[in-house]
């Protein structure tokens, strides 16, 4: 309360925010939206998302990189959008591995010892391309186990093989 006695409102915890979107649509966060989109549940991704940016000042969470992070979940319902429509069209598709972009990344670390794309970025620094290159093309031969890359995955590709080009010229 304020002196004046009027209730002073604090900003939303993000725990608060999560715990909303669960209630509401049962996707708490931007992990669990894309294990909702890999299970075919684009209709209630495009509520959750229309939900959040119609209520952008209840979702702090997102305000540093709003427009990015905004753009990112169009695109990605957009390409599962167009994943479905080429099943239902009867087109041969490559199918997707469900699962967590946490457990994808836990296979990268198992595997490489980096889980990420900063960690490419900091072998690629250290002088280990080689190592970044096998993380890489693992990532390449095993493209649809990795769900977090493919709706942005020629940008995203593009942008791993020139920092490889880059280190090698320096």
């Amino acid at each position: 309360m304020t002196e004046e006695g009027r209730e002073v409102s604090r900003p939303r915890t993000k725990e608060e925010a999560r715990q909303e979107l669960r209630e509401k649509f049962g996707i708490a966060d931007t992990s669990e939206f894309w294990t909702a989109l890999q299970r075919g549940e684009i209709a209630k991704t495009e509520e959750w998302l229309k939900y959040i940016t119609d209520n952008k000042e209840q979702f702090p969470q997102y305000h540093g990189t709003w427009d990015s992070w905004v753009a990112d979940r169009q695109k990605e319902i957009a390409f599962y959008k167009e994943y479905q429509r080429k099943i239902a069209a009867g087109e041969t598709v490559e199918k997707i591995t469900p699962r967590s972009k946490k457990e994808a990344q836990a296979e990268l670390e198992r595997l490489f010892g980096m889980a990420k794309t900063s960690d490419f970025r900091d072998a690629l620094k250290r002088g280990e391309a080689g190592k970044a290159k096998a993380w890489l093309q693992y990532i390449i031969d095993n493209r649809f186990s990795f769900p977090q890359y493919l709706a942005n995955w020629d940008k995203w590709l593009a942008d791993r093989q020139k920092e490889i080009t880059e280190t090698e010229i320096k």
